[in-house]
């Protein structure tokens, strides 16, 4: 089931509409708040929304994708306070209200929420949230929620992915209380370690961008998710092979089948520091 919608006609100001407040199925691609615009004056109705919220779990802003023909997207922040369509100067990670609400549950950050929706979806004992406005302002985020948290970062399989692991990992590694990364930039080393996990992964050769909703998307289920997250190694600019000397053997070893997804994040089944 695609998770495209078409929304329905309704008056200029939703808001007057209390019914327009969630559009979809069970794979809800469009959530409009109250007052939020229905369309885009240049790229008219989004292909899904996301709704980001204040530390109190008031929505604060949306952010819109526009999928386009021609296979390109554009991403479009709406301030619901300011009812304009720019981004809001207070910026909190993307399903804040989950990191107060789930305080010994590992946060994974990745890049863009339709991968954040896609992998919280698969696995639900995790929090999974992102930042605001792309790989180029991950800075712009106030990180406080994720302080004294696990945190593994899952970058976008190219070069402003690899950059946004570094912004995160900049903002995070005097807050968090580990911050461990999916090492996408040496993508040949990630292949021979995950030949050599036993992931149950045939062939696995991410593609440029390739992302958590892909995985998803390719019918990886928790455990494969979990397995695959393990692999996770401290971070480390260059991501150079010589990383995979001293840390693959050390995360091969610990590739064994957990009893639960539980079981791996709540210390069962974990490298040290997830």
């Amino acid at each position: 089931m695609t998770g495209t919608v078409d929304l329905p006609i309704v008056d200029d100001d939703p808001s007057s509409n209390p019914d327009f407040l969630v559009q979809g199925t069970d794979e809800i691609a469009v959530t409009l708040c109250p007052g939020a615009p229905d369309r885009h004056p240049k790229f008219g109705r989004p292909s899904r929304t996301s709704i980001y919220t204040d530390q109190n779990g008031n929505p604060s802003a949306m952010v819109y994708r526009f999928d386009q023909t021609d296979g390109q997207k554009e991403i479009r922040p709406y301030d619901l306070r300011a009812k304009s369509w720019s981004a809001p100067k207070l910026r909190f990670p993307y399903q804040v209200q989950n990191l107060f609400t789930t305080f010994k549950a590992t946060v994974i950050v990745v890049e863009g929420e339709k991968a954040a929706d896609a992998l919280q979806l698969a696995l639900p004992d995790c929090v999974v949230t992102t930042s605001m406005g792309g790989a180029n302002a991950a800075g712009k985020t106030i990180w406080r929620p994720l302080k004294d948290r696990n945190v593994i970062i899952w970058p976008d399989a190219d070069e402003p992915g690899f950059g946004y692991a570094e912004q995160v990992c900049e903002k995070l590694k005097d807050l968090a209380k580990s911050v461990r990364v999916i090492p996408m930039k040496n993508v040949d080393g990630l292949k021979d370690l995950v030949a050599n996990a036993g992931l149950g992964i045939e062939n696995f050769s991410p593609s440029k961008g390739w992302d958590a909703a892909d995985a998803v998307g390719e019918g990886w289920n928790a455990e494969i998710l979990s397995r695959f997250l393990s692999l996770a190694v401290p971070f480390d600019s260059s991501m150079e092979p010589r990383m995979f000397s001293t840390w693959a053997p050390v995360a091969i070893a610990l590739i064994g089948k957990p009893s639960s997804l539980h079981g791996l994040f709540a210390g069962r089944w974990r490298p040290s520091g997830i």
